[in-house]
């Protein structure tokens, strides 16, 4: 049953404060650019203190014996090192200012030593030329290989999202609810102080959480009313068909591992393997909340949409039994706090459908998310 335009507009209109950030949800794991700059700012401070140690280094050694001249043969080369971490962490930007800086800090060397000696002189002057056919083609390079990288990661987002359009497109009622929960999840991960990692995980979980219901038969998948007993053992092994697929990517077994506890409970009454507390990993906690609450809040051809206060009020009541409280506490600051409009303000719907609304489910139906 698709959901009415007005029943829509409320929903849109009660969680407008959630899509009001100027960061998108889905991009929270990655690194801002404030991020990025201090971290190339500290990239740039180790560039710069190894170049300048190499220099102290190389001052500082006597030109008297013999066997120094092996010391400061041995410290040229080191100057190749911060043109290489240059390349590596900067691109060809920062092997080029490596290299520059690596030259202007040798030039007065090359003065002080220059000798009768041609072969010296030469080799000295070929050290410039090694600093900078180093920065060039590391540069060159690096610059190559992240290009690829992004290339390579761009095709696994792309063939990500393709799978989960695929899925929604199957499941014809959900209307994005895949990209909703990952959204909703990420939020609450957010506020629990989960790491950039984590919630990379967290939200590619999210989005791939019903990949096992590709082995759930349509007349389970899309059936209009409730399951029967057999039809929801059918529906419930959709969690373990996803971790099996999953799990078979190496780069995937943390999302696996979410995929595979999603339905897990607090209090261990969930399933596939009646896990409780913090047995349960914690990005399934948090999608557990994430996904109850976007379910709830949908029409489905079973039940109609519920009304926000209704929704935040029925995982308030799972806290502790359904839900970690915890997360549950993470999620009302996440709703509460919403920067444009008041979710959980407890006022009627913004078109004053109150009435088309049905009231919370106490306990929490298993229906809600088979």
């Amino acid at each position: 049953m698709p959901m009415n335009p007005t029943l829509r507009s409320t929903k849109c209109g009660a969680l407008a404060g959630l899509q009001s950030d100027s960061l998108l949800a889905s991009s929270w794991y990655r690194s801002t650019p404030k991020q990025l700059k201090r971290t190339s700012q500290q990239r740039w401070s180790v560039i710069f203190v190894l170049i300048v140690l190499v220099t102290v280094c190389h001052w500082a050694t006597p030109m008297t014996a013999a066997w120094m001249h092996a010391i400061h043969i041995l410290l040229r080369k080191l100057f190749i090192v911060p043109i290489l971490l240059g390349a590596i962490w900067l691109g060809f930007r920062g092997a080029i200012v490596s290299a520059s800086v690596v030259s202007v800090v040798y030039a007065p060397y090359i003065k002080v030593a220059w000798s009768g000696q041609f072969g010296e002189n030469l080799n000295q002057l070929g050290e410039i030329v090694t600093f900078w056919i180093v920065g060039l083609l590391a540069g060159w390079l690096a610059t190559r290989e992240r290009h690829a990288l992004k290339r390579a990661a761009d095709a696994s987002r792309d063939a990500l999202r393709a799978l989960v359009a695929a899925l929604d497109a199957r499941e014809h009622q959900t209307e994005q609810h895949s990209h909703r929960v990952a959204d909703m999840s990420l939020r609450i991960g957010a506020k629990l102080g989960l790491d950039v990692h984590e919630l990379a995980v967290l939200h590619e979980g999210a989005l791939l959480h019903d990949v096992g219901k590709i082995g759930v038969p349509d007349h389970v998948l899309l059936k209009p009313g409730p399951l029967t007993d057999d039809e929801r053992r059918v529906m419930q092994r959709h969690a373990e068909m996803g971790y099996a697929i999953l799990s078979a990517a190496r780069h995937l077994r943390g999302v696996a591992d979410l995929v595979h506890a999603h339905h897990e409970r607090f209090d261990g009454a969930g399933y596939p393997r009646g896990l409780a507390g913090e047995t349960i990993p914690l990005g399934a906690r948090i999608f557990a909340v994430a996904d109850v609450f976007d379910a709830v809040t949908s029409d489905r051809p079973y039940r109609s949409a519920m009304h926000f206060q209704d929704a935040r009020n029925l995982v308030v009541e799972g806290s502790g039994s359904h839900f970690d409280p915890k997360v549950v506490a993470a999620f009302l600051a996440v709703v509460d706090n919403a920067k444009t409009g008041r979710l959980g303000d407890g006022g009627a719907d913004p078109d004053g459908s109150d009435n088309r609304r049905r009231k919370p489910q106490s306990p929490l139906s298993s229906e809600v998310t088979p």
